[in-house]
């Protein structure tokens, strides 16, 4: 490391607390970018272009790589490449906002991944412990059923199928119906017919 770099990094260690690297992102499983790494990147970064104004050169090398060594090092590569990177889409210096800005849209997609992986880790958990309660009770009722049906299911209901029957057994069946007297109304279905 050169003795500029060295005075370099140390401005840059100074502005960044040292925990920052190797720690992991809150949406990633990926550690941090490295404090070397940042202020490598950052050079490359900001050599990409023909002249800098800034009003502390140091203090705005020290700002980018900080902001830099927020995120991981992939995300790092990215914003810094100058093919794809913001050197190759601004022509402009970037500011440490629009730097910030453009590492959160590399992480968007991370960030969105992550939150998929995470909604379906929570769906199989609760998947996995829930056992299905009604499942017996199911039974039970498809057993009732399944009983109820074959009472329903004598000759007698047979017989009494207009389609099955004979037009003969047929008018004997209607006589035979229309002979029966008709129940009166219980209390209850007269109240609520009312």
């Amino acid at each position: 490391m050169d003795p500029e770099d060295r005075d370099q990094f140390k401005t840059l260690h100074a502005i960044c607390k040292p925990p920052l690297a190797g720690a992991l992102t809150s949406a990633t499983d990926r550690p941090l970018c490295s404090l070397p790494v940042a202020a490598d990147r950052t050079r490359l970064l900001l050599g990409s272009y023909r002249k800098g104004d800034a009003e502390d050169p140091d203090v705005y090398t020290s700002a980018v790589a900080a902001v830099l060594a927020q995120y991981p090092e992939a995300i790092v590569r990215r914003v810094t490449d100058p093919r794809g990177g913001l050197p190759g889409t601004s022509q402009w210096l970037p500011t440490v906002h629009e730097v910030r800005a453009a590492c959160e849209r590399e992480m968007a997609p991370e960030r969105e991944r992550m939150r998929r992986e995470a909604n379906r880790a929570r769906t199989d958990a609760i998947c996995a412990t829930s056992a299905d309660p009604d499942a017996e009770r199911r039974k039970q009722v498809a057993q009732e059923i399944r009983k109820r049906m074959a009472a329903l299911d004598t000759g007698a209901t047979r017989k009494a199928d207009p389609w099955r029957m004979s037009p003969d057994e047929a008018d004997a069946y209607i006589r035979e119906i229309s002979a029966r007297p008709v129940a009166p109304l219980s209390a209850a279905a007269l109240g609520r017919r009312a």
